[in-house]
């Protein structure tokens, strides 16, 4: 049924305003988030976004990492509204820190040649020099040569 998938027909009023409505046979129908303009549509996701949160944070354990993509995601698109030109990001292997319970993290890493700093958004290593940026790639061999069963 077109009702349950909460679709709706897109008709053009005789001044070519583009009207949203209830479907009759032969519409042609879009799903709602296609009908709606970026006005109503972001204020209304941030209202579910908000309402949502406390049982997110109660009941889901992957929230923060969540809410850093989001961060992301809002920057990424700031900078779009502004014409900025950013550089993309790369992505340079996991996180080889060992977490409490001697598990590496295994966090995917990323960087971008705007900044020499890697820092690992689950654990909160960091890599800021090229030393370190040596470590670590030693470090993520060592953790490939262990899953893969090789002495080092």
């Amino acid at each position: 049924m077109v009702d349950e998938r909460t679709t709706f027909p897109v008709r053009r009023d005789a001044e070519g305003r583009v009207r949203v409505g209830r479907p009759a046979k032969g519409d042609r129908v879009y799903p709602h988030w296609r009908t709606q303009t970026a006005t109503q549509a972001v204020p209304e996701r941030i209202k579910f976004l908000i309402n949502n949160l406390p049982w997110a944070v109660d009941s889901y354990e992957s929230v923060g990492q969540d809410i850093d993509e989001l961060r992301k995601l809002h920057a990424e698109c700031t900078a779009v509204a502004a014409n900025e030109r950013r550089p993309g990001r790369v992505n340079i292997g996991r996180c080889p820190t060992r977490l409490d319970d001697g598990r590496p993290c295994r966090t995917d890493l990323t960087a971008t040649a705007a900044s020499h700093r890697v820092r690992c958004g689950t654990c909160g290593a960091r890599w800021e020099t090229l030393g370190e940026w040596k470590q670590l790639r030693e470090q993520q061999d060592a953790v490939l040569r262990e899953d893969a069963g090789v002495a080092a």
